[in-house]
């Protein structure tokens, strides 16, 4: 390809062939991780990454795309996973000695959260 677009196009496809060849899958599920894969992409070429940054980074994308040809294939081979009721999950995030440990004990927890 010519353009950048092209070219991106074309390391997102070489990327999901590699994972498709390491984990003998193809069923990426749906294509909505393409779009900030390819963004991500875009910045592997970047003037601020170094040849070996941009091969760490290639092969860490390789890695999830594999992880992800998996969990596609794990969720296919058992649908009633989809049955699992999951509750909203509330997750503090915080630096060391901020005081997300002490949060639940100065706000006591919504009557729809019970702690588990």
């Amino acid at each position: 390809m010519i353009n950048g677009k092209g070219l991106m196009t074309d390391r997102l496809q070489s990327l999901k062939a590699q994972a498709t060849d390491i984990t003998g899958l193809s069923d990426f599920g749906s294509p909505w991780f393409e779009a900030p894969l390819s963004a991500w992409i875009a910045d592997l070429g970047g003037p601020l990454q170094t040849e070996a940054a941009a091969r760490l980074f290639e092969r860490l994308a390789v890695t999830n795309l594999c992880r992800r040809l998996e969990v596609m294939d794990w969720l296919a081979r058992h649908p009633e996973i989809d049955d699992v009721e999951i509750p909203p999950i509330l997750f503090i995030p915080g630096m060391e000695r901020s005081g997300t440990t002490c949060w639940p004990c100065i706000h006591p927890p919504e009557p729809c959260c019970d702690g588990n």
